[in-house]
């Protein structure tokens, strides 16, 4: 079900060009939309089984901190390769970047946003 819903929605997306700006963007999306909902809502399909894998759901939990540093990580590097003496070539940093920001997002979440988020819980809880 959700591999048609998807579908679907791509049909829908990819000939919205042909449809009137006015229903385009009023009720031209709506049962697309509906039917991916739902489906997902149901959470029986193998789309739903791989959204829900650990590996899928720390993604979801650590993107916030990967937003938030990425930047960091890259403009650093940057500067540091402005004034370094041997430059690295992109096929190596580009994935050694990705793995840092990776790593400091885990951390981040671990030891920041998690402990966090349990203590806002218990003061609103009280």
């Amino acid at each position: 079900m959700e591999f048609v819903s998807v579908a679907v929605f791509m049909f829908f997306y990819l000939y919205a060009a042909e449809i009137p700006k006015v229903y385009r963007y009023s009720c031209y999306y709506w049962l697309p939309v509906a039917m991916v909902i739902v489906s997902f809502a149901l959470q029986k399909g193998a789309l739903s089984r791989l959204l829900n894998s650990r590996l899928m759901v720390t993604g979801g939990e650590i993107s916030y901190g990967f937003y938030l540093i990425h930047l960091f990580v890259l403009l650093s590097y940057a500067e540091w390769q402005k004034t370094a003496e041997f430059k690295v070539e992109w096929y190596y940093s580009v994935p050694l970047l990705f793995a840092v920001v990776v790593l400091l997002s885990l951390l981040s979440y671990r030891y920041f946003e998690k402990p966090l988020n349990r203590k806002i819980k218990l003061l609103l809880n009280e």
